[in-house]
C-alpha cells in the first residue's frame, strides 16, 4: 500500500478536517512515537563517599488542555531513577 509524506496510508490522509481549505490528517495515538528518552547516569555524592547508579528520564510526558480544550501544550518532565 502507498503511504503518503506522514507515513499514513493513502486512506488515512484521505480522512481527516479542513481548516480554510487545508486539509489535516487524523493521525491515530499509537502512531505518535514516544517522546521520551533515557540515559544512564553514575551519581557520586563525594560527602558520602558513595556512588548510585541511575537512569535519567527526560521528555514530553503529556499534554495540557489551554482555554476551553480547543488547544493544546506539551507537558515536559524528568526523573532521576536509582537502578537496584
Amino acid at each position: 500500500m502507498q503511504k503518503n509524506y506522514l507515513g499514513l496510508p493513502d486512506y488515512e490522509r484521505i480522512k481527516g478536517y479542513q481548516i480554510d481549505g487545508v486539509a489535516f490528517p487524523v493521525i491515530k495515538r499509537e502512531r505518535i512515537p514516544t517522546a521520551i528518552t533515557k540515559a544512564p547516569v553514575t551519581w557520586n555524592n563525594v560527602r558520602g563517599n558513595e556512588v548510585h547508579e541511575t537512569e535519567m528520564l527526560a521528555g514530553l510526558v503529556g499534554m495540557r488542555l489551554l482555554d476551553d480544550g480547543t488547544r493544546a501544550q506539551p507537558v515536559s518532565g524528568w526523573w532521576v531513577l536509582e537502578n537496584k
